[in-house]
């Protein structure tokens, strides 16, 4: 889970998961009003690399 926004939850998945798969499991957790994917913001973007450079630095 990558966090949430509202009353979602966001889930960041792996390159080659299946979201069919994902969509199953939620549904029967209970229902599920909305299931899309979402491209990050452009805030989000620059966050993940600022990050990824402090890892390594």
């Amino acid at each position: 889970m990558r966090g949430t926004e509202g009353r979602r939850t966001v889930l960041e998945l792996a390159p080659g998961a299946d979201d069919q798969a994902v969509l199953a499991a939620a549904l029967a957790a209970g229902p599920v009003r909305e299931f899309a994917r979402r491209q990050p913001s452009l805030t989000e973007l620059f966050r993940h690399v600022v990050s990824e450079q402090e890892d390594t630095a």
